[in-house]
This record gives C-alpha cells, sequence and structure tokens, in this order.
C-alpha cells in the first residue's frame, strides 16, 4: 500500500495509516504511529469536517492525523434482516 492519496472529502471506508493520535486519545502513544495499513472508517459525524472512526480506540479522530490510501468502500447503511427471514409461515 502506497499513500500520498487526497484526504477524503466524503464518507466511507479509506485505506489509511495512523500517524498521531489527538489529545486525550486512550493509550494514544502506544497504537500511533501505526506501521501498517488498515482499512478506517470515515464517518460524517454532524459536524462540518468528517471523522475517523478507528478500529478498537474510543475516541473519533481527525482526518489530518493520517497518511491516506485509495479509496475502498462508499458508506452503506447496514441491513439487518427480518426476524422472520428465512422462516416458513403456515
Amino acid at each position: 500500500m502506497t499513500g500520498h492519496h487526497k484526504t477524503p472529502q466524503a464518507p466511507g471506508f479509506y485505506w489509511g495509516r495512523w500517524i498521531k493520535a489527538c489529545p486525550g486519545t486512550k493509550e494514544g502513544d502506544d497504537l500511533a504511529p501505526a506501521h501498517e495499513w488498515e482499512v478506517m472508517h470515515v464517518v460524517d459525524n454532524n459536524s462540518d469536517v468528517p471523522m475517523v472512526m478507528v478500529p478498537g480506540v474510543q475516541k473519533w479522530q481527525p482526518l489530518e492525523n493520517f497518511e491516506w490510501g485509495e479509496f475502498v468502500s462508499p458508506e452503506r447503511p447496514i441491513e439487518t434482516p427480518s426476524p422472520t427471514a428465512g422462516l416458513e409461515i403456515e
């Protein structure tokens, strides 16, 4: 994976490498900088600026704290199956 892609401007999933943790991030000094690329979830958190949800990290992170790679997938709502899906109703 190589970086140097534009910072994401829309919600979705992107390859990213976490460079630094924002102040107040629990165990942030141990987690960042990351040496591996992971798929990061960029979300619209009802503000003017999208934020990043890092797997296993409680605090949302700002986009500028990452090196960005390629776009992976748009954000899609999670579809929950119907409680009766697959059941035969007599």
